[in-house]
Formats: structure tokens, C-alpha cells, sequence
């Protein structure tokens, strides 16, 4: 691999080990992107490829890949600029709003459903599906460990853990046949680039439940979207499905958005404090606050009967 520039310009990696530059690769604009180190990088690098050739030759909007070097685990990718749907947001009325969403939901369609179709499960470096297990150790136990326990000082009782297990057990009832899973589909991975929703950072993908990138998107606190724009955004999310043969229902995909909705942000609650804790990354401190309010409103649509343990230590936490 030669570089067209002898110093390739730095980009900035959020949560991620990786390191990206800016470059210029055979004339064209690109990114190299270099892996985390040790062999989990390397399987992650893979991934990348593996996974991001097959949504490319499927027709999901995602960068062209330049070049891969199997041997170290670098990649050169087609450089889709810097206009982050995070970024565009902030400028956007209502309307506005609707529209990138709507732009955003119809690659995730896509997707999901073009990129499950052919999709080779030894393509994944971290798990091959998601389910319960899946729900249980990244998404409540890193609620639990990482946010209440290491970031709140807060010690989860054996009554909340029950509950969680039991709401995680609900993923492997979810309805709907699996899909192509990004689990991280939100606005700082996902570009706005020839005037449409293009996706980057795809190598964790597997298959999961239908809903769980949609709420990822929706819920996302990046962006702390009101939740009054969430029902006309999934009836047309239920829309572009249905255009191209995934048969779900309506009340069916709210049913598994909802669960997803609570696991997601328990998930990113997790992160977040993992993620300044362990590794130093103040950047995400902010997001805090809204992604426990999002929790909060979510917790408090499930019926009266539901999620006692789980009301019960918000209750604790305060406003």
C-alpha cells in the first residue's frame, strides 16, 4: 500500500481503539484505518472487510473498501467526508428532522434486510447472533456493573438483576425473523454524504431482533429526540420493510421496539461509563443525563406491574 501523502491527517476515534487518518489512496479520497491492537483487533479488522464487502455487493450504503491488508489488519476505505447525521441535526426544524430520518430509516431497511440474505455467520468476530445471553451480559450486566455499580457507587440487589434476567429472556421471543444487526446504528455512525444516509463502523454486525437498530437510532441521546416524532417514524420504518418483503406486523414492531428500547439504553448508560471511567473518554460525560432520562420515560411506559426494581433504583438515583 502506498499513500499519495506522506502525513495522513488524523480523525477522531470516539469510544474506539482504532486509529483513522485522513488520506489519499490512487487519486481518491480515503480513510486508513488501523486496528486496535492485538488479534482481537485483527479478527475486528476482518470483520470489517468480510462484512462491508458483503452490504456493499448487496447495495447498503456503505464506503467502498480500497484495500486490505490481512496480514496487519489495515484497511483503506472511501472517504465519505465529515458530515455526521449528529452534526446535521443540530441545525434541522422539525420537519428537517423528519426528513434526515426518514432518509436514515431507509438505509437501515436496507440494511437489515439485504445484508441478512446471504449473511455468513463466521463473519462475526464477537458473537454470532443477538439474544437473551447477549442482552443479559452487555446490555444489563454493563448497566449494572458500570453505571450503577462503578459510576453511581450504587449496589444492584438480587431482586433488580432477577427482574433484568427476566426482561433479557423476553429477546428470544421477540417477534420477527432475524435480521442484519449493526448494534450501534446512531447518529455518529451514520453520514450524510451525496445526499443520502450512508453507514460506517458496521464490523459488529450480526443477526439480532428487527428492532434493535431502530431504537438505537430513535433513542439515540447523541440527539435526545422527542419521542412524539417516534411513531410516525416507525410506521414508515414498517413501511419500507413491508416494500421489500419483511413481513412484520405494525403492533408487533412496536411490541419488540419497546423491549429493544430498554436495552439499549441500559446499554449505552454502561458504555458511557465505561468509557470515562476506564478509559479516560470525558467526551461522553454529557450524554449521560439524557440517556437517563430516556431510560426513565421508557421505564415509565411499561405497565405498572413490570420493571418494579428497575423504577424503584431510579427512584434512588434522583432527578
Amino acid at each position: 500500500m502506498r499513500l499519495d501523502v506522506p502525513y495522513p491527517e488524523p480523525i477522531s476515534a470516539d469510544g474506539s481503539d482504532r486509529t483513522f487518518c485522513r488520506t489519499c489512496y490512487q487519486g481518491r479520497p480515503a480513510v486508513l484505518i488501523r486496528p486496535a491492537p492485538g488479534p482481537e483487533g485483527i479478527r475486528e479488522a476482518r470483520s470489517y472487510f468480510q462484512i462491508g464487502t458483503h452490504l456493499k455487493r448487496n447495495g447498503v450504503r456503505v464506503p467502498e473498501i480500497l484495500y486490505y491488508n490481512e496480514g496487519n489488519g489495515d484497511l483503506l476505505v472511501e472517504d465519505l467526508g465529515d458530515c455526521l447525521l449528529y452534526s446535521v441535526f443540530m441545525d434541522e426544524d422539525v420537519s428537517g428532522t423528519i426528513r434526515l430520518y426518514r432518509a436514515a430509516l431507509r438505509t437501515l431497511a436496507v440494511m437489515q434486510v439485504m445484508g441478512s440474505r446471504g449473511f455468513d455467520k463466521t463473519w462475526c468476530f464477537d458473537t454470532l447472533f443477538y439474544d437473551s445471553n447477549l442482552a443479559w451480559e452487555r446490555e444489563a450486566l454493563y448497566f449494572t456493573k458500570w453505571f450503577l455499580g462503578r459510576y453511581l457507587g450504587m449496589a444492584p440487589s438480587d431482586a433488580l438483576e432477577q427482574e433484568l434476567h427476566g426482561l433479557c429472556d423476553r429477546v428470544d421471543d421477540a417477534p420477527g425473523a432475524r435480521v442484519f444487526l449493526h448494534r450501534d446504528f446512531q447518529s455518529r455512525n451514520l453520514m450524510l454524504y451525496r445526499e443520502d444516509i450512508w453507514i460506517i463502523d458496521f464490523q459488529g454486525g450480526r443477526l439480532g431482533p428487527v428492532g434493535y437498530d431502530l431504537a438505537s437510532l430513535l433513542t439515540d441521546p447523541y440527539v435526545d429526540m422527542d419521542r412524539v416524532l417516534w411513531s410516525g417514524l416507525i410506521r414508515y420504518y414498517h413501511e419500507q420493510l413491508t416494500g421489500l418483503g419483511f413481513e412484520i406486523g405494525f403492533e408487533e414492531l412496536m411490541e419488540n421496539f419497546r423491549l429493544m428500547a430498554l436495552l439499549r439504553t441500559m446499554q449505552v448508560l454502561g458504555a458511557y461509563s465505561f468509557l470515562q471511567i476506564k478509559k479516560g473518554r470525558s467526551f461522553f460525560r454529557p450524554f449521560v443525563a439524557p440517556a437517563l432520562r430516556r431510560l426513565r420515560d421508557l421505564v415509565s411506559g411499561e405497565s405498572s406491574g413490570q420493571l418494579r426494581q428497575l423504577r424503584k433504583v431510579l427512584e434512588e438515583i434522583g432527578p
